[in-house]
């Protein structure tokens, strides 16, 4: 994890919080992109979740933007952001501020003493963090602890080798949905799953929902 916090720490240093408000403003192809698949990874979180309960996890929250949509929802539950990046965690307590019912914790979700001082949660997402993660037993540290704390449900977005599976990031990291079902089916048998190709040709998306 902190090859993750050294890159955002570095990228907050130089561009500052770019939230989708900024991305909207932006003429750059690749801002233009970050907007359009953070669009499709939420709106495929929310089709797959249905009613998320009375609170949400958010591992790896980042700028904090799934708590405004969810609450453009309609959704007035209680929410906790979590994310290793200090920069982020400072940035959204300000942005956030005024939502009583929002906490933003900075922490690594892969230490165990972190996780269980959080406690459990109706619904626990994992948005588009696997981008940047090259080691399979950190996913599956995420994924395991993420369905642990669920009371209902532990929904996660990565990107996928079908489709176009072309990579719009190099850095980016692509996941087989055969082996993504492999790793689902080590916690359980109840799960669902969408997975969307994107039109212009880049990496396609896949949303997952691991059921309690």
């Amino acid at each position: 994890m902190k090859d993750i916090q050294s890159f955002y720490t570095e990228r907050l240093s130089k561009m500052g919080l770019v939230t989708i408000d900024k991305v909207r403003n932006s003429d750059q192809t690749a801002s233009k992109m970050t907007e359009y698949y953070q669009a499709l990874s939420f709106s495929t979180t929310a089709k797959l979740m249905g009613d998320p309960g009375g609170s949400v996890l958010d591992v790896g929250c980042g700028a904090g933007e799934f708590l405004p949509f969810l609450r453009a929802l309609g959704w007035e539950g209680r929410y906790v952001g979590v994310d290793v990046v200090p920069g982020f965690i400072s940035e959204c307590r300000k942005l956030y501020a005024e939502d009583q019912r929002a906490t933003y914790v900075c922490g690594d979700y892969t230490d165990r003493q972190i996780n269980s001082e959080l406690g459990k949660f109706d619904t626990v997402v994992s948005l588009s963090i696997f981008g940047l993660v090259e080691r399979a037993s950190v996913i599956r540290e995420i994924v395991e602890a993420g369905f642990t704390h669920a009371n209902k449900q532990y929904l996660f977005t990565c990107n996928s080798t079908e489709g176009y599976g072309r990579k719009v990031n190099k850095d980016a990291q692509l996941y087989r949905p055969a082996d993504v079902q492999a790793m689902v089916l080590g916690h359980t048998q109840r799960f669902a799953m969408s997975h969307y190709v994107a039109p212009t040709g880049g990496s396609s998306l896949m949303g997952w929902r691991l059921d309690k």
